[in-house]
């Protein structure tokens, strides 16, 4: 994999400063609006040691596995999938035995009623210090917005790719919900691709607000109960190049 550069953080980035005393702007965000929009490393950020680790973490995207268990017999997706566990109050994170991965039908109407047996994240990522760090920031944010501590994690990393004979579905279940109280949606990298649009509707399934996930770092954060999400299907921006869409799914659950 290419290194991908990141963004720069702000220079005064009251949403992670320990010492700002007001109201954090996506505390505002998900209190009000129940979704926040923005660029990790510019809003939130890595510490400088972190940061420097952010290439070969991006890299272990490079190591995913075929999904099998695409009912619609897509060769598009490779994935891993880990689950931890966090209680903020005592900062303290574990990562669970390894499970099958199990939605109900109700919320993925194309792969939902079946245990799908997803190779776990490597143990390099699963004991990362960006994958802590990530999770630990994320569950400070939902801890102060909803004054709940433990929280139940899923970690998903995906690739999903494109040929100019091969549609890629980011998400061929369609609009849908996840089943948890937070969902983020995080770029890693994406490149040659067009489309991957991502579509946020009300609970009657109207559209609220679109966004197109381009530089690594890109986010958004919602509150589950409050949207339906959908992605638009992706094809190469250069026919003659494969298309390739690195994402990282983390979702919460209040436990």
């Amino acid at each position: 994999m290419q290194q991908t550069p990141i963004p720069a953080p702000h220079a005064a980035l009251k949403s992670v400063d320990p010492n700002f005393s007001g109201v954090w702007p996506i505390d505002l965000s998900l209190s009000q609006r129940s979704h926040w929009v923005g660029n990790y490393f510019e809003d939130i950020g890595l510490d400088d040691p972190l940061a420097e680790l952010w290439d070969e973490f991006a890299e272990s995207w490079d190591d995913l596995e075929e999904d099998r268990f695409m009912a619609d017999g897509g060769k598009y997706r490779r994935r891993r999938f880990s689950e931890f566990r966090y209680n903020v109050k005592t900062d303290t994170l574990r990562v669970l035995k390894h499970l099958p991965f199990f939605q109900s039908a109700d919320l993925n109407t194309l792969n939902g009623g079946v245990d799908r047996k997803f190779s776990p994240v490597t143990p390099y990522i699963a004991s990362h210090p960006i994958t802590a760090a990530m999770i630990r920031q994320h569950a400070q944010v939902f801890a102060r917005v909803t004054g709940h501590d433990r929280w139940a994690i899923n970690f998903h990393q995906v690739r999903i790719t494109a040929l100019a004979d091969m549609t890629g579905k980011p998400a061929p279940e369609g609009m849908h919900k996840d089943g948890v109280t937070f969902t983020t949606l995080f770029c890693i990298q994406r490149k040659n691709t067009a489309g991957a649009e991502n579509l946020m509707f009300d609970n009657d399934k109207q559209p609220i607000f679109s966004t197109t996930l381009q530089r690594a770092g890109d986010i958004v954060i919602f509150e589950d109960d409050a949207f339906y999400h959908d992605v638009t299907p992706m094809t190469p921006a250069n026919p003659n190049e494969a298309a390739q869409r690195d994402m990282l799914f983390i979702e919460f659950t209040r436990c």
